[in-house]
């Protein structure tokens, strides 16, 4: 591992060197100003840099904005004995550049320090390779399009929680792409590579259509919150495409957010504008996205009719120690009650963090405390387990998967007449199954043994690897080859396709609502 350090104080430098070198760090290399530290940085690859932010040449933001142009890679180490206030600007800086990692350390620093920061640096450098090549990746607009044509592209929700009643009271919707060669892939590895406005449209439309999808089996008290970006806004298409989306999959508008960063707030000209109002009067509720984070946007506050802020992780993530966050927090929260908004806080990690958030208002909670971004499968369960009560039996939402159309389309009207189904489906291939299951919630899966070739217990393999936890049955005919049932899962069941329909239809409900 490669270190550089600037500093232009010999005597300082020289201790560093000697301390890094006996913590087992053998190649580093010494920058007494900005200019020697660009020169190096473009002839090496550093993957640890100290750097001062008092120079001869120039200042240390100015250096670390010169390097981000050059590489994003390394891990900074901001030193320097300036006040906590200019040290957490300069910090702040750094991961708006979007280095890898940026770490302070006092100066003078003491050995238990730097051990602790350049060890956690190491750790990262020697366990995480998969996920430095993730940060990585690097895809072009036409591979972005194919995505969302082939539909590759899916969605994961993220719970936002009521901190006085413990429930669901909705999801934040986040777009992921399940890409052939590097597996999930999430929205902000991609998003910044688009600058066409018609890929920008055509991904809103897609997270917006399996979002309502994976709605219809949602409790009507859960609302869905999805990003809208400055570029939607200017679609003429919008609020038609809205309307038909939610007539379509019966949504009431009313349970939906769009959210709207600082940024992209700012940008808004009068045809955004007009186009966020209309969505108002339809009844859609609209957020401002991570407040706080970016552009000034008070004055936007009393030009659109906004029902909810929501407070950026940056002003979260530390709060119990840092006394600046909890003022801006507090601050925020006190707007958003004083101006009638709902407050939702990101970030929440900690028990302790969210111990300290409760006293100091009211607000709806989000983060990986209460629940990392998943599939529908598992949003499912866990508002099973907190809105039902304990003697009432779920709803079963069933997909029937047979190659032969008329025999789904024959067993779907079978079950509709069961009160206990709720949803049913058919599909007639593993991968438009599989679709089905990653953007609808079903927790009853019951499949044909032969689909033209392919085995029916392949699917429920796949299934499991996307998030599926319900109960799976296989169907089987003395057609069908022989298979020992000692291969497959103890867990699934089987039933003869043979058999009356009714009586199929009795045995798989019974099959599922027993233990």
């Amino acid at each position: 591992m490669k270190v550089l350090i600037v500093e232009d104080d010999k005597i300082q430098s020289s201790k560093l060197k000697i301390d890094l070198r006996n913590l087992g760090y053998s190649q580093v290399y010494i920058a007494p100003s900005c200019q020697v530290a660009i020169d190096l940085y473009k002839e090496h690859r550093f993957e640890l840099i100290f750097c001062d932010i008092q120079l001869p040449d120039n200042d240390g933001i100015y250096l670390l904005n010169q390097l981000a142009h050059i590489s994003r890679s390394p891990h900074v180490i901001i030193m320097s004995a300036s006040s906590k206030k200019v040290l957490l600007l300069v910090e702040q800086i750094s991961s708006m550049l979007k280095f890898k990692r940026v770490s302070r350390i006092d100066k003078p620093y003491t050995k238990g320090q730097l051990s602790e920061v350049v060890e956690g640096s190491q750790a990262r450098h020697h366990s995480s390779v998969q996920l430095k090549q993730a940060r990585a990746l690097e895809f072009t607009e036409r591979e972005i399009a194919e995505a969302i044509a082939l539909r590759e592209i899916f969605v994961h929700y993220q719970p936002q929680v009521n901190v006085g009643s413990g429930f669901i009271v909705g999801l934040e919707v986040l777009a992921r792409w399940d890409h052939p060669d590097y597996g999930l892939v999430s929205a902000g590895e991609f998003i910044d590579a688009i600058t066409s406005d018609e890929i920008y449209i055509n991904l809103f439309r897609t997270v917006l259509e399996k979002a309502l999808i994976g709605a219809k089996t949602l409790h009507k008290s859960v609302t869905l919150s999805i990003n809208i970006t400055y570029q939607d806004l200017q679609w003429d298409g919008l609020y038609d495409e809205l309307v038909k989306q939610c007539s379509k999959y019966e949504f009431d508008v009313s349970r939906l957010t769009l959210e709207l960063t600082e940024s992209h707030l700012y940008q808004s000209d009068i045809p955004a504008l007009l186009t966020l109002s209309r969505l108002k009067l339809l009844g859609v509720n609209l957020s401002i996205d991570d407040l706080g984070s970016g552009y000034s946007s008070l004055s936007k506050l009393t030009q659109i009719p906004f029902d909810e802020i929501k407070i950026d992780k940056s002003f979260v993530q530390g709060i119990e120690t840092d006394y600046q966050k909890f003022v801006i927090v507090q601050l925020l929260l006190n707007l958003a009650e004083q101006l009638g908004f709902s407050c939702v806080v990101e970030g929440v990690e900690t028990d302790a963090t969210l111990h300290y958030l409760k006293s100091m208002g009211r607000f709806t909670c989000q983060g990986y405390l209460t629940g990392r971004p998943m599939p529908i499968n598992q949003v499912q369960a866990m508002l099973n387990q907190r809105l039902s009560s304990s003697d009432s039996v779920d709803p079963i939402h069933c997909l029937i998967v047979d190659d032969h159309p008329v025999v789904g389309s024959a067993l779907c009207q079978a079950f509709t007449r069961v009160h206990q189904v709720q949803t049913v489906a058919s599909e007639t291939t593993i991968l438009k199954a599989l679709n089905y299951i990653r953007d609808s919630s079903c927790n009853l899966l019951l499949i044909d043994v032969d689909l033209r070739g392919e085995h029916g217990y392949e699917l429920i393999k796949q299934a499991k690897k996307i998030g599926f936890n319900g109960k799976a049955i296989l169907m089987t005919s003395s057609g069908n080859r022989f298979i020992p049932v000692s291969q497959f899962d103890e867990t699934i069941q089987f039933v003869d396709k043979e058999i009356q329909v009714d009586q199929l239809v009795h045995q798989v409900i019974s099959i599922a609502t027993t233990d």
